[in-house]
């Protein structure tokens, strides 16, 4: 603290110039370390919005988790603050996994299943944009029941002989459930009518070549590219006159 005598002593203009131009800078300094303080705990506020709308989705209350990326917008300020970049793609995550969900289950009911899963598919995409590893109930229902349900619907192929739309069903399960069971044992099976329709292929090639060739169509249609019968395949029909 400046005593009064000191004060009293300090006569000098240019003094007293400079005195207040350090009380200004000092004040200045005290203000600046407030508001960084108080924007702190602001950004905490805003990035425990964004986490809690994500966790809200992720249980099924996307409605919810909509309303908590609004608030973001109330505490985000300037314009260009970057955690309204993070609350409108976590938005447009939401929205999009909504849309694709529900326009999956009406192409499922009017039996368009190759366009359902696409867009089944879609939702484990923006879901994973969104939450990363861990599946919101949409992604979790898509897995379970709707993959369930579409590899019974290949099996139903499988079984009235339609084995390309049965190989495009399974493949697309797969890709929705890697583990699923019914669709990596449906695939085993096609690998074996896979090797019936080479095989009918090559007795057919001298009697009738158009039909071998029809049979060696179907097993590209029903294996991997990268499956050696596949290759082997397609070596044949290439070489077939």
């Amino acid at each position: 603290m400046i005593s009064t005598a000191s004060r009293g002593r300090t006569s000098n203009g240019a003094s007293r110039g400079r005195w207040g131009a350090v009380c200004f800078a000092a004040g200045a300094l005290v203000l600046g370390t407030a508001g960084a303080a108080r924007a702190a705990p602001v950004d905490d506020e805003i990035r425990a919005l964004i986490l809690r709308s994500k966790e809200l989705y992720r249980l099924g209350a996307p409605d919810l988790a909509i309303e908590f990326l609004e608030r973001v917008h109330e505490y985000a300020v300037p314009a260009t603050h970057p955690f309204l970049e993070v609350a409108d793609r976590a938005r447009e995550a939401v929205d999009r996994v909504r849309a694709h969900f529900y326009e999956g289950i009406n192409y499922y009911n009017r039996g368009a299943v190759p366009r359902a899963l696409g867009a089944w598919e879609d939702v484990l995409t923006w879901d994973a944009k969104l939450l990363g590893d861990r599946p919101s109930v949409y992604s979790a229902y898509v897995t379970s029941f709707w993959a369930q349900e579409v590899a019974y619907k290949a099996e139903e192929g499988f079984h009235a002989g339609e084995y390309e739309q049965a190989y495009v069903l399974w493949q697309r399960v797969r890709r929705i459930d890697p583990e699923s069971p019914s669709a990596n044992a449906g695939l085993q099976r096609l690998e074996r009518v896979a090797d019936t329709f080479y095989k009918d292929g090559y007795a057919l090639q001298e009697i009738n070549p158009t039909e071998a060739k029809n049979r060696w169509r179907r097993v590209l249609a029903i294996l991997p590219p990268d499956h050696p019968l596949y290759q082997k395949t397609k070596r044949r029909l290439l070489d077939a006159p």
